[in-house]
């Protein structure tokens, strides 16, 4: 039978577990917990036990196996179930917990739309204003002189802005402003495309639209990205972490930051699901990290890429589903209210929407995934059925219609998704993959199989109607 073949039997098997709930007992080593907060509708224990169960077979596929792996589950605004598995260091043999902090990558941006939101209901940032004159300069599109960038555009991802590379050479110029309008890069920021000015609001998922949004928000605040958000956002929600994990967190809190991994070089191209795992990205656990070198020299309102606003942030599931309760709750959790439920309404109105033409697109969808977009977050439209292609989180039938943000970087893969009208979602960090991604797409939908095999055991057993 082929490796293939195998992989494809197992996860399935995993996925019928939770379908079947009935008679299964916990799986060893899983930590499984409301957290903080008491459920108001207990998670019956043959779901939670077909939970523990068919994610301990995920993690632990022989074929694709995951280092790591936390999950939190809500239901009617509350946490009914959390579970924690593999290890958040391989090296140091600790166990993956509900104090383990990833790197969430692009679920990070989210947060900064949050950030822009609260400028927005002080008075001090309109989105349709031109952004380049609050940066002190001028950002415009080369080829469209005439057309002002607005904070709309860069969390829509319509600004025709584009990505060189991994954002290579945003240190090497005075500023973000020189960077993008330097005649070298012109057409590495910028889209070059028919179609695809900043008025044809064309969708292109770029990360250097929340580098310049970081950098609007040194300007208006007068504080350092990274401070500006610990004081704004995460102090105020008691979430433990932050974008400069050197001055964030406390030395006791750096054995708590996941080494993320994948059974691949850091820069190697060759995948061995049999082979050793590979520390990937910044982050080692129990080491203490590096700090951001131009913290200090750099100038507020310059360049605050250097903290990596657009993938940068180091939180904890429990912190993730915080923000997602957060949003479900129109702006208010735990008795903390951090934006107005008319902010919160703003991020969650349609803005982009695919129109599906194979000749004249609209945008990029990415497979599938990106389908429809908000301000700053991502739409799911539950459309998929079939292999490798949609945004579906659930079943082959269907599943979550909702919010939410995608996370993909150093092998990491993040989901965060919720339903505002049920107030039900879900909060989903792998610590990296034992295989490669690519070869591994989902049978219904344009996410990994692994991620796809995660979201349909939460929505059978938790987040389905009826569940």
């Amino acid at each position: 039978m082929s490796t293939s073949r195998t992989r494809r039997q197992a996860l399935r098997a995993a996925v019928a577990m939770a379908g079947s709930a009935g008679g299964l007992a916990d799986a060893a080593g899983a930590t499984a917990s409301a957290g903080s907060d008491r459920p108001t509708v207990p998670l019956a224990a043959s779901a939670r036990q077909a939970l523990d169960a068919g994610l301990r077979a995920i993690v632990d596929d022989a074929a694709l196996p995951l280092p790591s792996l936390g999950v939190v589950a809500v239901r009617d605004g509350q946490p009914v179930y959390e579970a924690h598995f593999g290890r958040r260091s391989i090296e140091r043999d600790l166990p993956a917990d509900e104090h383990t902090l990833y790197r969430v990558a692009s679920i990070s941006k989210l947060v900064v739309a949050i950030a822009v939101m609260q400028l927005v209901e002080r008075g001090h940032l309109d989105l349709e204003a031109d952004v380049g004159p609050l940066l002190g300069g001028t950002l415009r599109h080369p080829a469209h002189p005439g057309q002002p960038i607005t904070a709309r555009m860069l969390l829509t991802h319509t600004s025709s802005l584009r990505d060189p590379g991994d954002l290579i050479g945003y240190g090497g110029a005075p500023t973000l402003l020189a960077a993008l309008g330097h005649a070298d890069a012109r057409r590495s920021f910028w889209s070059t495309r028919a179609g695809q000015a900043p008025q044809d609001r064309h969708f292109h998922y770029a990360n250097v639209n929340t580098v310049v949004l970081a950098t609007l928000i040194e300007q208006l605040s007068g504080q350092r990205f990274d401070r500006h958000m610990r004081r704004e956002v995460l102090e105020p929600l008691r979430l433990r972490g932050g974008w400069h994990p050197a001055t964030d967190l406390a030395p006791a809190d750096w054995t708590h930051l996941a080494t993320l991994y994948r059974k691949r070089e850091p820069d190697g191209t060759v995948w061995d699901a049999q082979g050793p795992w590979h520390p990937q990205g910044p982050d080692r656990t129990g080491i203490a990290p590096v700090p951001v070198a131009a913290a200090q020299a750099e100038a507020i309102g310059r360049n605050a890429g250097h903290f990596g606003p657009q993938g940068g942030l180091r939180l904890d599931v429990r912190g993730l589903a915080t923000l997602m309760r957060l949003l479900m709750n129109g702006g208010e959790v735990d008795g903390v209210r951090l934006l107005q439920p008319a902010s919160v309404a703003r991020l969650l109105a349609p803005q982009w929407t695919f129109n599906g033409r194979d000749d004249a697109p609209n945008g990029d969808p990415m497979g599938g995934q990106f389908l429809a977009w908000g301000l700053g977050l991502q739409q799911f439209t539950d459309q998929g059925g079939r292999a490798g292609w949609g945004d579906r989180l659930g079943t082959a039938d269907g599943g979550l219609v909702g919010w939410g943000h995608l996370g993909n970087a150093w092998g990491l893969r993040a989901i965060l998704a919720f339903d505002p009208a049920r107030r039900a979602g879900m909060a989903v960090v792998m610590g990296g993959t034992g295989a490669d991604p690519e070869a591994h797409p989902g049978r219904w939908s344009g996410f990994t199989t692994w991620e796809e095999a995660i979201a349909s055991l939460l929505w059978q057993q938790v987040l389905r109607p009826g569940a």
